[in-house]
């Protein structure tokens, strides 16, 4: 019984993950858009980009963009997972990496 509640809970966080994922990339083609005008990407996100759309619970819209010199990021931490808890999309990667939560950058 404890592996299937388990597996479980495991399956519920990798769904909430995915569905935050998926909204961050549906942003993209906004933020890039914003940067071919200005030249520049832009400097917080705008909530008309996601009007009409369900924001996954695990997105806090007054933080999850963050502007990184040249480039541009979205993050959301989800505290169901006990280690890497912390997703990160690099716009100069295109591509997400996890993290703990507790981690320091040194």
């Amino acid at each position: 019984m404890p592996i299937l509640l388990i597996g479980g809970c495991a399956a519920r966080a990798w769904q909430r993950d995915r569905a935050a994922k998926q909204f961050c990339e549906s942003l993209i083609p906004h933020v890039e858009r914003v940067r071919a005008q200005s030249g520049q990407y832009p400097a917080q996100a705008d909530p008309t980009w996601w009007a009409g759309q369900s924001v996954p619970s695990l997105i806090r819209t007054e933080r999850f963009y963050i502007i990184r010199g040249s480039s541009f990021s979205f993050w959301f931490q989800n505290d169901s997972w006990v280690f890497d808890n912390v997703w990160e999309f690099d716009s100069a990667s295109r591509s997400w990496f996890s993290y703990d939560a507790n981690y320091e950058k040194k």
